[in-house]
């Protein structure tokens, strides 16, 4: 049996996308600051609770309250194996290029100005190679 992949680029509110049933077992990709989670500031972190995600209406929150289950999931279980920890967020990056590399994809990887230094530094590395 084929599996069926399709890309779309849409301009809408995310809290719509999320609830119309048409989008069940959809997969949303939307800002991140590479731990997979969104927060307002660089000296909030993850470990600090996802409660401030309700006042804040910027894109990664917006889709964190809509799906909170696997927010709380990917925050909270596991003894903190998730969430902000350097490591886990330079393995993840690891592993996605892993996956890239995997599909024969060029990537090139950018971050911003709120990045930890130690992930830039990774960056600056992975993308001189």
């Amino acid at each position: 049996m084929a599996t069926t992949f399709v890309l779309r680029n849409w301009l809408a509110t995310l809290r719509s996308l999320h609830r119309d049933a048409a989008n069940a077992n959809a997969v949303f990709q939307f800002a991140s600051q590479f731990n997979c989670l969104e927060m307002a500031a660089p000296h909030v972190i993850p470990e600090g609770g996802v409660g401030i995600y309700q006042n804040d209406r910027t894109q990664g929150p917006v889709c964190s309250v809509c799906a909170g289950a696997g927010t709380i999931y990917l925050t909270l279980v596991g003894g903190g194996v998730f969430g902000n920890r350097l490591d886990w967020i330079l393995s993840f990056i690891r592993r996605t290029l892993g996956l890239f590399a995997w599909a024969d994809l060029g990537v090139y990887i950018v971050s911003f100005g709120s990045s930890k230094s130690e992930v830039v530094d990774f960056l600056a590395r992975r993308n001189s190679d």
